[in-house]
C-alpha cells in the first residue's frame, strides 16, 4: 500500500477502533470471535500496540509525504454525584475506555490506575511497558471517533469498582446513543491535557435513525440536521479554545 498509494495517500490509519474491537472480541466476547478471557484480551491489546508501532516504524522510514496515526472510539465520563467515589469512578472508566488505548499508542505506557487493580493488572503481559518503551514509534496524528458519553457511579461489586448508568437526562437516536454535543468540548480538552499538541481529528461522528418507508419524509430530516450543526458548533468552539483540530 506504501508502495503503491504512498505519495497520494496523504493520511494512513493502522488501526480503527481497537478499543471496540479486541475489548469485544477477546476481553468480553461480544464481537468475533467470541473469546471472553482477560488474559487473552490483554495479550490481544498489546499485540495490536505493537503492530502499531512496527508499522509507523515502516511508514516514516520511507520518507513519504504524508503522515499515519491511529483511530479510536473515544468518550467522557461523568460522575453520578459529586461525591469522591462516583468522581474516583468516572476516572477510572474514562482511564479503562480511553486511556488504556492511549496511553500506550502515544506514551508507550498503561494507565497506573487501572493495571494497579487485581482484576487488570494479574492479567496484563510482563514486563509490559517496558516492551512498549522498547518498541514504541510516535504518530502523526490522532483519529477520534465521537458519538457519546457515560455516566457512572462507584459500585464495589463491579470490576474496578466502576457501573456505567443510562443517561436518562439526555437524548437518544433511534440505536440508543445518548447525544451530547458538549461531550465533545469536554473530551477533545481531556485529550489535550494528558497528550499535549497531537494533531486531531474527528473521524466518525452522527446519530442512528431508522430509515421510513416513504423517501419523502426520509429526506425531511431535522433531528440529523440539529445533530450536526450542534456538534460543528463544538467543533469550532474546540478550535477558538486552542484545540489542535484539524
Amino acid at each position: 500500500l506504501f508502495d503503491n498509494f504512498g505519495d497520494r495517500v496523504m493520511y494512513w490509519s493502522t488501526v480503527n477502533e481497537p478499543s471496540v474491537n479486541v475489548t469485544g472480541g477477546y476481553y468480553r466476547g461480544t464481537a468475533a470471535p467470541y473469546v471472553k478471557d482477560k488474559k487473552t484480551g490483554l495479550y490481544a491489546m498489546m499485540n495490536m500496540v505493537l503492530a502499531h508501532y512496527s508499522v509507523c516504524k515502516l511508514y516514516h522510514s520511507m520518507n513519504l509525504p504524508g503522515k499515519i496515526g491511529m483511530v479510536n472510539f473515544c468518550m467522557p465520563a461523568y460522575p453520578k454525584t459529586q461525591s469522591k467515589e462516583d468522581y474516583d469512578a468516572a476516572e477510572r472508566y474514562f482511564a479503562f475506555h480511553n486511556q488504556m488505548w492511549l496511553d500506550p499508542f502515544l506514551k508507550a505506557e498503561y494507565p497506573k490506575v487501572i493495571t494497579d487493580f487485581p482484576e487488570i493488572g494479574d492479567y496484563m503481559p510482563e514486563n509490559a511497558n517496558e516492551i512498549l518503551k522498547a518498541n514504541f514509534e510516535p504518530m502523526d496524528f490522532l483519529g477520534i471517533n465521537f458519538y457519546t458519553a457515560a455516566l457512572i457511579e462507584y459500585n464495589p461489586e463491579c470490576d474496578m469498582d466502576y457501573k456505567r448508568l443510562k443517561y436518562e437526562s439526555l437524548p437518544k437516536d433511534e440505536y440508543t446513543f445518548r447525544l451530547y454535543p458538549v461531550g465533545m468540548f469536554d473530551l477533545l480538552h481531556r485529550i489535550k491535557d494528558l497528550y499535549g499538541d497531537i494533531p486531531l481529528f474527528i473521524s466518525e461522528n452522527g446519530m442512528g435513525l431508522h430509515h421510513k418507508e416513504d423517501l419523502e419524509e426520509d429526506a425531511h430530516d431535522p433531528q440529523r440536521i440539529d445533530y450536526m450543526r450542534e456538534h460543528i458548533r463544538m467543533v469550532a468552539r474546540c478550535i477558538r479554545s486552542g484545540i489542535n483540530l484539524q
